[in-house]
């Protein structure tokens, strides 16, 4: 919806043709709206509904643009959406990628966005031809069977200009106060007798009540140790450690301008917002079942409670605050750095925040370190860990 407010107000300002009818397309919806008579003059759709709705392919024409926002999500040649994304480009005039994170996986991150945009000098390339021009690759044994890995570049200063030539990038003011990052400590207050290490070991949860809670993939027993470092027992979540949210309660007592919270689980909202409501703070949430940013944005000290699959991407509010704590962290790098910049941005008038809350002796400090060098903690990463812990006596 900020694509098709700001580009008809942009329109608007610029005396430019009439664009009023810009559209958003959600969901399945798109064929009527795409039919109308005058034809839509513009459409507005997320990635998720793009594939969904072949008749773009009809639609797009030589008279057509397409701007991809956020284009680091076409960075792989395997996905539906970029498949999509590809045919329907053959159809318009003309493309423009805009991301703040074009890539954490190194150049070949680069490849498909570039053919997207039919970057002239890799127009010819496959893939493989790309590979086989500019990576160096090591076969991996992985689960068996052989892998070939990118483990390095090569004619990198040929890349570079490749890059320049054809990416517009924006510079930071000289005299913008950069942000800062800071890291907020916590032990498992039990040590060895934690629960943490029981779900490590055993694979199963005892909930005080007695009922026994067991995980059996790699998945559940990852989101199991998360959960219990986090302060929560078992998908109930019941509360065994309330560190991290009587730390954050003493930071909001002592600073009551707005902040911006990430979440992952539910049990963390449900423990987030009871804290809100102890101390009387006013709070939005903003995740799949709740998008009201009201409170956050007309009350000074407002809180906003965000799930990181909702608003680390495309949310310009956030950016009333200078201050965001991650109560968790992500996976994934993309989504770190892409949750930063919600408060790292223009409109932003004083320096960004951050807070990091890590708990010492778990996997969570392995996934910190992984996300501080720019890399993902995969559940490949976690498989080899458990297995490696496995081995120790």
């Amino acid at each position: 919806d900020d694509w098709v407010d700001d580009t008809k107000e942009f329109a608007a300002w610029h005396q430019l043709f009439n664009w009023e009818d810009i559209r958003a397309l959600k969901g399945k919806a798109g064929d009527e709206v795409l039919k109308t008579d005058p034809p839509t003059f513009g459409v507005v759709t997320s990635f998720e509904s793009s594939w969904r709705m072949p008749e773009l392919l009809t639609w797009v024409d030589k008279d057509t643009i397409i701007i991809v926002d956020e284009s680091h999500k076409i960075k792989s040649h395997s996905s539906t959406v970029t498949k999509f994304l590809l045919k329907l480009r053959k159809n318009a005039a003309d493309a423009l990628i805009l991301t703040a994170t074009p890539q954490n996986k190194g150049y070949i991150d680069f490849f498909t966005q570039f053919k997207f945009i039919d970057v002239l000098e890799w127009s010819t390339l496959t893939r493989r031809d790309w590979l086989n021009k500019f990576a160096i690759e090591e076969v991996k044994d992985r689960g068996g069977y052989p892998v070939k890995e990118i483990i390095g570049y090569k004619n990198i200063e040929l890349l570079k200009r490749t890059i320049a030539r054809n990416s517009i990038q924006q510079k930071r003011d000289p005299n913008y106060d950069l942000p800062e990052d800071m890291l907020i400590k916590f032990k498992l207050k039990s040590a060895k007798h934690s629960p943490y290490y029981s779900i490590k070991r055993d694979s199963i949860y005892e909930y005080k009540d007695g009922e026994i809670e067991m995980y059996e993939s790699s998945g559940a027993l990852y989101a199991a140790m998360k959960r219990a470092f986090l302060g929560f027992g078992g998908r109930r979540g019941e509360v065994i450690d309330t560190q991290r949210i009587d730390k954050l309660a003493e930071m909001l007592e002592a600073d009551g301008t707005r902040w911006v919270i990430f979440y992952n689980f539910n049990v963390e909202l449900r423990e987030l917002k009871k804290l809100m409501e102890k101390m009387g703070r006013p709070y939005s949430e903003y995740n799949g079942s709740v998008k009201d940013l009201t409170n956050f944005k007309e009350k000074d000290n407002g809180v906003v409670l965000v799930n990181y699959g909702s608003g680390a991407t495309g949310l310009n509010d956030f950016v009333l605050s200078n201050k965001m704590v991650f109560y968790s962290l992500p996976r994934d790098y993309i989504t770190l750095v892409q949750a930063k910049g919600r408060i790292d941005r223009i409109g932003q008038t004083q320096k960004p925040l951050y807070y990091y809350f890590v708990t010492a002796g778990t996997i969570d400090v392995i996934n910190y370190k992984r996300l501080r060098d720019g890399k993902d903690f995969d559940e490949e990463l976690f498989k080899e860990l458990m297995s490696w812990e496995q081995t120790r006596l």
